[in-house]
């Protein structure tokens, strides 16, 4: 049984077929996605950081 307390995210809603989606999906390169996810973790610190200093 789930936790009806705990939230969850909504549900992934992707506006296109699943064909389409899950070659997309394929083509991707996971080396690709780390680098953008590191880029996107360095953003978030440089923001918070920045906020911090507003204060």
């Amino acid at each position: 049984m789930t936790d009806k307390k705990r939230k969850l995210e909504p549900k992934l809603h992707i506006d296109m077929e699943f064909s389409e989606a899950l070659s997309r999906f394929a083509q991707t390169n996971p080396n690709e996605v780390e680098q953008r996810m590191e880029r996107a973790k360095q953003k978030k610190s440089r923001k918070a950081k920045k906020a911090i200093r507003q204060k």
